[in-house]
């Protein structure tokens, strides 16, 4: 339909380090009117959440009051800033790929900008990274995880159902799929809710 780079504050198209975005949220996209709409970006390397207009025009960067603004405190550049999603009541939630180097090894912490904070447990331990976050019409959250071991092991991705609350977040496994079940699977890094059904 259409096409459009991101541009930075002077109009410039992003290139190398800080044009890899990574999550996307979108405001107003329910509320019937067209064109309103604000896209929601959160990049790695450069970690940061910037809302654009839907031409791919800078409308601000959002601070990150938490320990998510600064790479340092990431496993890797690459392993860095990745999952956004809008709550009507908690307001923006980003969170890493994997644990930072200050959490526990496999504890993945979604938080607000201002550092409200909840821990998400990945179905794989060891190799699971939160890839995608949406919410749902009733505040619900659905977490993507992706598990890749190595080549030869395959990607393995799974869904969780994520209930925030003051200061808990529950969570319950909606299904993995994984390369025995003789699916193949592709390497997903977003999910978006469709309908209420």
């Amino acid at each position: 339909i259409a096409r459009y780079e991101l541009k930075d504050a002077q109009g410039r198209e992003l290139s190398g380090r800080s044009a890899d975005s990574e999550g996307l949220e979108v405001l107003n996209a329910r509320n019937g009117i067209q064109g309103d709409s604000v896209l929601l970006i959160s990049f790695e390397r450069q970690p940061r959440v910037v809302s654009y207009t839907l031409d791919g025009t800078l409308i601000n960067e959002h601070q990150i009051n938490n320990p998510l603004n600064d790479i340092r405190n990431y496993v890797s550049e690459n392993k860095s800033l990745e999952a956004i999603a809008y709550h009507a009541h908690y307001g923006l939630i980003i969170a890493p790929e994997r644990p930072l180097k200050t959490d526990s090894e496999y504890l993945i912490t979604l938080r607000t900008l201002d550092d409200k904070k909840w821990y998400f447990i990945p179905e794989n331990k060891k190799y699971g990274s939160l890839v995608g976050l949406t919410t749902l019409a009733d505040g619900r959250l659905l977490a993507l995880e992706r598990s890749f071991p190595g080549i030869m092991s395959g990607l393995t991705n799974s869904l969780h159902l994520l209930e925030l609350s003051d200061p808990e977040l529950t969570q319950s496994l909606l299904f993995t799929i994984r390369p025995s079940d003789g699916f193949l699977n592709d390497n997903f890094e977003g999910i978006s809710w469709h309908q209420d059904k």
